[in-house]
Order: C-alpha cells, then structure tokens, then sequence
C-alpha cells in the first residue's frame, strides 16, 4: 500500500481502483500488481514464487499412515478412507500431483482392501457447506505397503 501511494490518480484512471476501498478492491489490485511484476520484473517474480513456495513447505509438516483402504469415493475429489492395525479410520485427498508406486489414474479404486502407505499434510480448505475453515488430509505420496 505505501508503494502504491504515489500513483493511487493513476491506478484509479488506468485500473479504476480506489485505495480508499482497498478492503473491496485489494484482491484487483493484488492482481494488476502481480501481472504487472510478472512482465516486468520477471526475475524477481520467480525469486518470489520461490521464496513463497519454500515458506509453504517449511510451513507444511508431512505425516504418514499405514492402513488398508476400507473406502474410495470420488466425488469431486478422490477420497481414501484408511483403517489402521488399531482400527482407527481416517480420510485422505486426492487434490494433487503425488508420486505413487501404484497406478492410480487407471486403477486407484482397485487400492480396495489393500494396505498402503501414505505420506499426507494437513491443510486448510474453506468449506461453503459450514462456512468455515477445515482441515483436510492432503495426500503426498502413496505406496503399497507389505
């Protein structure tokens, strides 16, 4: 904001983007800013997305859990319900490119009833239904398990 101060005439004639209203119209100027160091400043974009990229993993912690797959749904997304020797269920996204010893765009519902490893984040999604933040189980890897 303070770097836009300047040119808040111009942003308003160029974007009509008030800074007055940047509580509504923040995300549009985020926007135009970042198009605009994209094309400009293409080095520095990179060494941003870099930067960002690298405090999310830092940020991220990566679990594991072993278990047989007692449930795959696929609604929108893909979901395995994983049951684990104790018996404990818990359920894991499909959201992402993960790497996988298994075949899973052709027969990940023929994981059924077979014992896996997973490696997972937990991550937050909002969720419309409750109108709230939600953790979710997001799937980094998946192997057979023996």
């Amino acid at each position: 904001m303070y770097a836009a101060k300047p040119y808040e005439k111009q942003i308003k004639r160029d974007y009509n983007i008030e800074l007055s209203r940047i509580d509504e119209q923040g995300e549009e100027l985020g926007k135009v800013m970042g198009v605009r160091i994209a094309t400009q400043c293409p080095n520095a974009f990179i060494a941003l997305t870099t930067m960002l990229e690298e405090d999310k993993k830092a940020i991220s912690v990566e679990s594991s859990f072993v278990g047989e797959i007692v449930s795959v749904t696929d609604q929108q997304f893909v979901v395995f319900t994983l049951k684990d020797a104790t018996g404990k269920t818990n359920n894991f996204f499909w959201l992402n490119f993960f790497l996988s010893d298994v075949n899973l765009a052709d027969g990940y519902k023929k994981l059924l009833k077979k014992k896996v490893r997973l490696n997972y984040t937990e991550q937050e999604y909002f969720d419309p239904r409750i109108k709230e933040y939600k953790k979710y189980n997001v799937i980094t890897s998946l192997n057979a398990a023996n």
